[in-house]
């Protein structure tokens, strides 16, 4: 059972934070200079979702929460039971059955819905997305990219190249390298590129900086309540492990079907680093060692089975759970450590190929690093 949210405390201050944040979205829109200086210059990619039951419209940014937006369409459209199966599903399965609330960016914005923006700061959105894709990788493609090969079938017969050791100095300085001059992938590219909030009737700006209350507060405004808003709430806190992780790890595992990584990094190293990506997370206590005895004693196909991993990163995470504000903290020190030896020119690059997500969502261009200790 989840817990009753719907007489949760006053909104008067989130009104007032809420009101803020569109009056800056506005006030950087009518910066003509912000727009005419631009680096970035890739194809608009929008990709809108409407909600038909409460008359919203939402926009759709990877790393950025996405996929729990996809599952809160479901909830919305077909009840609470689906939203349950849902999250435990593959992410490619969840975004692909939320299709048909898909909506063009025109009818958006020639019907003027009340639009749900998000946002993240561009330095955070480059971690997660390097973790997600490079790291893991979701996305093994894009290390054959950076390293600048090309991309092969790998054969066991064969003599293997593995792209799997990209740094995220290496990841940054291609996306800082290429942003100019191509459309970037969507999971790091501009998120005013995906958006076009000046062009909307921006009504919530969701930051994934406080997306739990965000969410909390946007749902409440479109007007969902009762046990719709009491499921999505419970799982944006005290069920967040037990609701995100375990299709996240299915959607992992899976990648073991392509050859090159099963081949490369095997079922043990794809359990290491995605144990290692819930500590970034902030899921799993950064101090605990990934529990290596328990696949070994459980036969040679522990570290394929998803099932069997599901089962032993929840129990770790019950055992030892982290607050709140450890969780925060957890992820904001993997950040810091991140950017701590990152190049001058990286940094310079990223600021000028963002410069319009800085300043329309209301983020500061510093680095991790130096906005923490100045």
């Amino acid at each position: 059972m989840y817990m009753n949210y719907s007489q949760s405390k006053s909104s008067d201050s989130y009104d007032v934070i809420h009101t803020s944040r569109i009056r800056n979205i506005r006030n950087a829109c009518s910066n003509e200079t912000l727009f005419k200086d631009r680096i970035y210059h890739g194809k608009f990619s929008t990709k809108y979702y409407r909600s038909e039951e409460y008359n919203f419209a939402y926009c759709k940014v990877p790393k950025s929460g996405s996929t729990f937006w996809m599952t809160i369409f479901s909830i919305l459209k077909n009840g609470v039971d689906v939203g349950a199966k849902a999250f435990k599903k593959q992410r490619s399965k969840i975004h692909s059955h939320t299709a048909e609330n898909v909506t063009s960016f025109t009818t958006v914005q020639n019907n003027w819905f009340r639009t749900i923006l998000v946002s993240r700061d561009p330095y955070s959105r480059l971690y997660s997305a390097f973790v997600d894709k490079s790291f893991l990788p979701l996305m093994s493609s894009i290390n054959y990219k950076i390293k600048g090969q090309k991309v092969k079938t790998v054969r066991l017969s064969k003599n293997v190249t593995c792209p799997f050791d990209v740094t995220f100095q290496e990841f940054l300085d291609w996306v800082v390298r290429t942003g100019p001059s191509v459309t970037l992938n969507r999971h790091w590219a501009p998120v005013v590129s995906l958006c076009r909030p000046c062009e909307v009737n921006s009504f919530i700006l969701v930051k994934q900086e406080s997306f739990s209350k965000d969410v909390e507060f946007a749902l409440k405004q479109v007007g969902v309540s009762g046990d719709e808003l009491d499921y999505i709430v419970s799982a944006l806190h005290e069920h967040r492990a037990e609701f995100s992780l375990p299709g996240i790890i299915k959607t992992v595992f899976h990648t073991l079907s392509e050859s090159t990584v099963r081949t490369c990094l095997g079922y043990k190293g794809i359990a290491e680093r995605t144990w290692h990506s819930f500590q970034i997370q902030g899921f799993i206590d950064k101090t605990i060692q990934f529990p290596i005895n328990l696949f070994t004693e459980s036969g040679s196909n522990a570290f394929s089975n998803d099932t069997y991993f599901t089962e032993i990163v929840l129990e770790t995470i019950k055992q030892k759970p982290l607050t709140s504000s450890e969780s925060k903290q957890q992820r904001l020190d993997f950040l810091l450590n991140a950017y701590r030896n990152i190049h001058e020119n990286t940094i310079k690059g990223i600021k000028e190929l963002y410069k319009q997500d800085f300043s329309i969502y209301g983020y500061s261009n510093k680095p991790p690093t130096r906005e923490i200790t100045e």
